[in-house]
């Protein structure tokens, strides 16, 4: 990460200790975390034009799964740009149908979430 640049997540995740957890493990690694228990949020968020630079997102989410949330985001010519990774406990299905390129399976390995991020961000 650039010293004095802060990147912008948008964290999906409708389990409170976890979305807890991550946004205080991502303040601390220097990202700016906005976190939502929903998809529908985020996209609202999304829609005043605001953009941030990645989206994490839990595939299983109360009203909008984050596999529906992801068909929305690809329909939309600037959202579908931005890096997005899938945190998920379903290791069977195939994440790179929806264009997912980054991919994080539950329970994760803290280390390596947060060097995919780095990647995906740099």
């Amino acid at each position: 990460m650039v010293i004095g640049v802060t990147k912008e997540i948008f964290l999906l995740e409708d389990d409170i200790c976890l979305n807890e957890l991550l946004t205080e493990l991502l303040v601390d690694s220097g990202y700016h975390v906005t976190s939502f228990a929903n998809a529908q949020d985020a996209l609202t968020k999304l829609g005043t034009g605001f953009q941030p630079d990645m989206i994490i997102l839990d595939h299983q989410m109360p009203s909008m799964s984050g596999e529906e949330f992801r068909r929305l985001q690809m329909k939309n010519a600037l959202w579908a740009t931005i890096p997005t990774m899938m945190l998920s406990g379903d290791h069977y299905l195939d994440y790179s149908k929806l264009g997912f390129k980054l991919f994080m399976p539950k329970p994760f390995d803290i280390f390596s979430l947060l060097e995919q991020i780095m990647m995906a961000l740099n």
